[in-house]
């Protein structure tokens, strides 16, 4: 399998994700009305649609926020960490894996941030944990 990536100059911003896919928000979460621990949620995760131009500026051990954003098109993504708390405006990329149990775990506010564990090209994957 090869990794995201991307062609040239194309860019990629919150509405080049694709969607969580519907009905996730219970994927994953341990059934049967019992409750997710939030704070034990962690896991090393795969992004998709990778920004060639802020892959470039990430490098291991770096630390990234993992944000929701439900609008237009929902995605849990992760930006880098710029001075004074704020993010550029276009994301690194894409979280792929177990969207339903962070989802659960965003939408009660809680804060995530994934930090850089490799990166081969488009194939970037990050541990996942509570911020």
């Amino acid at each position: 399998m090869s990794g995201g990536g991307g062609a040239g100059d194309t860019q990629f911003t919150r509405d080049s994700f694709a969607s969580v896919p519907a009905g996730s928000e219970g994927l994953g979460a341990a059934g049967g009305g019992s409750s997710l621990n939030c704070d034990a949620l962690v896991f090393v995760a795969r992004l998709r649609n990778v920004d060639p131009g802020e892959a470039d500026e990430i490098a291991v051990g770096d630390v990234l926020s993992v944000v929701y954003d439900p609008s237009p098109i929902p995605v849990i993504a992760v930006f880098r960490r710029l001075p004074g708390g704020r993010h550029p405006t276009t994301a690194v990329g894409a979280l792929l894996d177990r969207l339903g149990e962070l989802l659960q775990c965003l939408k009660s506010s809680r804060e995530f941030e994934a930090e850089v564990q490799s990166i081969s090209g488009g194939d970037i994957r990050v541990l996942v944990g509570p911020a």
